[in-house]
């Protein structure tokens, strides 16, 4: 049951504010006004609330939003004020709000109002609140629902049956899903459910005991009132019960997620000066970075040139960006370039910023050779034998990035993959051949992309096969540079698809960009599916776990994007309790998202996980975490990978909750069939498995209570202790 303590706390507060007698920070916005979420006027002139903000709507507002919005604290609609008129949060269509903390639509402070708090949510418009969604607390809440989405990760909560709630909550799924965590109503409640959907993971508590709607059972606790629920629509209740465990089912989300090393790249050259900020708020998670060495082909990089590298990779590890990184020695297309001499001497002084910086280099492509690094020019003759320049590129770049050089010929001249191709056992072992890939940087220009494959169309035919098996453990991308024939959906999307596209520039070619957003891909498929996009489609885990014992889970995944994950990161299974984490298991068996193909299917992950005795809690919930490798970013959200389904993903700790609840129980030893006795029929179970070899997770059915393989004498006194015929 909700803790009424803070609330109360809270309560006083707006109630002491609504009679001006403190001031509040700037974090802290009241929206007086009718008017637009981003208007200053509707906020008194002063701003309008960002991310890390509270937001309070009152004194009979109606606020529009009609993009995107988020908010680290809570909101509060209601006229808390003592003013009876509606307050309305509108949410567009196509809009979106994400609270980070508690959400109370109608809400009463001090007793005798009637206060009246609305959301609307309109078609293909989404609310998620981290924190309880309470409807109706004092108050009179109402959530109309007209084809959006509602997540409450948190709890759903509807005239909440807490001591001293006179509150009205009402919620209207005229169309659209509404997904909670845990589902809570009081006698004062209404939900209609009309063409909509509402699903409940988790427990579900009504006033009104085994209530029957279409055949599912509301679960929940026998109290005064009666609870109203007219049903057209959709209604599931998923429970957790000690006969069958939790097992849940994942909702696919429709956006785009924004997530690590994948997707669109903007452009940049490397320095200090470099809005790195504002690029990741413009919703790039990758920068091409250029290492300008224009300056420098016959001398010594200057320390100043030096430290203003450092600066931008400094910047961009603070934006929670990554880059590919490509060093040039001309921008233009007259191909000046440097001696292998000076590119070695430049490498040298390069590598310990490429080390120290090796956390947010996504990957690498090769440049160095001719104009723009492209390899088809070269005042020094580079690009007619790239190989020692390759020898200085493989000797000072750092061992585990991947470097992508400009055509599948060069790829074969340098590491033969035409006669001897990648094999999977080979892939990510950081050799010369595993680490080269390819990047096309005249994608859909022509039947040969100018010059990027060769023109016999057999030999063309050949190295795209090549291609097609080499991108899936090395990162396939690059960019357009002209229209063509060949620029169009049906094209763009198969070859996408079979190279498995990791990376596209979203600025260049801009002629390009314009065609397949015309046609409708650029910004829906290729938006969502380039690199990797994950799915949760189930989780299960037993209802009931023992302290100091094993017990198996299972989570079922898919990836519906076009590419894997190509950098190593892990997999780790987080222990909850009331959202925070107490325990953490580092996953081995099918772990390695590298490894997680599109054309592979369905990815099981499951394994023994013992709770540890010192373990306090009696119940906890699971989150799947997938930071980055790296040490010095590993704990930061923006670096983590999110999961495209509604209702899981927690920004502020950066994982995908997993909504299953499980109650941690101590383990009577002997307790066999798990009834809470030692009796004669748990020595049968004991007898049916004596002398057999046991192992994790059910060390056979229990009886192996020491855990040394095999039942015997042992496990036998161990019981003894507690028999209680």
């Amino acid at each position: 049951m909700k803790n009424l303590k803070p609330l109360f706390i809270f309560g006083i507060a707006l109630y002491i504010l609504s009679f001006g007698s403190v001031t509040y920070a700037a974090d802290y916005w009241t929206a007086g006004n009718s008017g637009a979420w981003n208007d200053v006027w509707t906020w008194d002139g002063s701003g309008y609330p960002g991310t890390g903000d509270n937001a309070y709507i009152n004194l009979g507002s109606t606020v529009t939003i009609d993009g995107t919005a988020e908010l680290a604290g809570l909101i509060q609609i209601a006229s808390w004020s003592g003013n009876s008129d509606p307050v309305t949060l509108e949410l567009a269509n196509g809009a979106s709000l994400t609270i980070s903390g508690d959400t109370y639509i109608g809400t009463a402070i001090s007793g005798g109002y009637v206060d009246v708090g609305i959301l609307n949510i309109d078609a293909n418009s989404s609310f998620a609140s981290q924190g309880p969604l309470s409807v109706g607390y004092n108050g009179s809440g109402t959530v109309n629902l007209n084809g959006g989405t509602v997540n409450a990760n948190n709890g759903l909560y509807v005239s909440n049956p807490w001591a001293g709630s006179t509150g009205s909550g009402t919620v209207n799924l005229y169309s659209g899903t509404m997904v909670a965590s845990e589902f809570v109503m009081s006698g004062t409640g209404l939900v209609n459910i009309e063409t909509g959907e509402l699903k409940i993971y988790g427990t579900s508590h009504v006033t009104y005991l085994n209530t029957l709607i279409n055949g599912n059972q509301i679960v929940g606790y026998q109290g005064s009132g009666d609870v109203n629920i007219s049903y057209e629509g959709d209604y599931t209740v998923l429970t957790a019960t000690e006969d069958t465990g939790t097992t849940i089912e994942y909702t696919s989300s429709g956006d785009a997620i924004f997530n690590p090393e994948r997707g669109f790249f903007s452009f940049s050259t490397l320095a200090g000066s470099v809005d790195y900020n504002a690029i990741r708020s413009q919703g790039y998670s990758l920068v091409y970075t250029a290492i300008d060495l224009s300056n420098f082909r016959a001398s010594n990089i200057s320390t100043s040139k030096l430290n203003d590298l450092s600066a931008g990779f400094t910047n961009i590890r603070n934006a929670g960006i990554k880059a590919i990184v490509r060093i040039i020695y001309d921008d233009t297309a007259a191909g000046e370039d440097a001696t292998l001499a000076w590119i070695e001497t430049h490498l040298q002084q390069l590598q310990p910023v490429l080390e120290d910086n090796s956390d947010i280099i996504a990957w690498f492509q090769a440049g160095i050779i001719g104009a723009w690094g492209e390899w088809h020019s070269s005042s020094n003759n580079h690009h007619l034998n790239p190989g020692p320049v390759w020898s200085l590129i493989l000797q000072y770049f750092p061992l585990d990035k991947f470097i992508a050089v400009r055509t599948p010929s060069y790829v074969n001249q340098l590491e033969s993959l035409d006669t001897n191709p990648l094999t999977s056992q080979e892939a990510f072992t950081y050799t010369s051949r595993a680490r080269i890939s390819h990047h096309n940087d005249c994608w859909l220009a022509s039947d040969t992309d100018m010059g990027t494959y060769p023109p016999v169309p057999e030999i063309r035919e050949q190295q795209k096969q090549q291609i097609e098996n080499q991108s899936k453990y090395t990162p396939w991308g690059g960019e357009s540079c002209c229209v063509s024939e060949y620029t169009n959906c049906v094209t763009a999307l198969a070859e996408a698809e079979r190279f498995h596209a990791t990376y596209l520039d979203d600025l260049y070619h801009p002629d390009v960009i314009d065609e397949l957003e015309l046609e409708g891909c650029w910004d829906d498929e290729f938006a969502k599916k380039l690199g990797y996009r994950f799915e949760l489609i189930t989780s299960e885990f037993p209802s009931v776990a023992y302290r100091d014992k094993d017990f198996i889970f299972s989570i079922q995944l898919k990836n519906v994007g076009w590419a894997p994950l190509y950098n190593q990161r892990p997999v780790i299974l987080r222990v909850l309790n009331n959202n925070s984490v107490i325990a953490e298991y580092q996953l081995t068996e099918n772990a390695d998202p590298r490894r997680w193909l599109p054309e592979d299917g369905v990815v099981t992950l499951g394994e023994p996980i013992r709770i540890p005795d010192t373990l306090s809690q009696s119940e906890v919930t699971f989150a799947l975490y997938m930071p980055d490798e790296a040490v010095s970013i590993q704990y930061r959200p923006d670096y983590s990978v999110q999961f495209a389904n509604i209702g899981v993903w927690d920004p502020i700790h950066g994982h995908n909750v997993l909504l299953n609840v499980v109650n941690i129980k101590d383990w009577l030893k002997g307790d066999f069939n798990e009834d809470d006795n030692v009796n004669l029929l748990d020595v049968e179970i004991l007898a049916q498995n004596w002398l057999q070899n046991c192992d994790t997770p059910d060390w056979c059915n229990l009886c192996d209570i020491d855990e040394s393989g095999t039942v015997n004498f042992h496990d036998f006194a161990e019981m003894s202790l507690n028999y209680n015929p």
